[in-house]
């Protein structure tokens, strides 16, 4: 998810690597463009072919009893497929679609990083979680003190109910 939203927020004030002298930042905006939308196109063939392959693999397995009862066979069914030739095509097509997405993200600039003006937000962000980690801080002592009021006054309560 980290590469795939790192792609999509591509700067567009990059400077031109040594393979890119020459060509203007709009042209290389486009390439990176066009290599994310490769990527989402062989992310989906992949999610494709493990979706297909292990339905094909379900449906083919043979049934197997996982208590020891007795399988009860379908009048009718079909036989199963080949489940171990399944499983190698499952194999082969993921591995292939596997090496297409590394060649997508390898073929993606080094500097892909984000569009202006999210350094400004990227700032906020981290002082609100400054904020935020001085308000937990700030309210766990909260907390203890009004833990320590209220062990105090079930011990006055105590003191009053003798």
């Amino acid at each position: 998810n980290d590469v795939i939203f790192q792609c999509l927020r591509v700067m567009d004030d990059a400077e031109p690597s040594q393979q890119d002298a020459g060509r203007d930042g709009a042209a290389m905006e486009e390439d990176t463009f066009d290599t994310v939308t490769k990527l989402q196109d062989e992310l989906a063939l992949l999610c494709e072919n493990l979706f297909v392959g292990i339905g094909s693999l379900q449906r083919d397995a043979p049934p197997r009893s996982l208590q020891g009862e007795d399988v009860v066979a379908v009048q009718g069914q079909p036989a199963p497929g080949d489940v171990d030739a399944s499983a190698a095509a499952l194999g082969k097509n993921v591995s292939q679609s596997l090496a297409a997405v590394k060649a997508c993200i390898d073929a993606l600039p080094d500097d892909v990083t984000s569009r202006p003006g999210t350094r400004d937000d990227d700032g906020e962000l981290e002082r609100l979680m400054r904020e935020n980690d001085a308000l937990d801080v700030e309210m766990a002592q909260a907390i203890e003190s009004a833990q320590n009021a209220i062990d105090k006054l079930g011990r006055m309560h105590g003191t009053i109910v003798e």
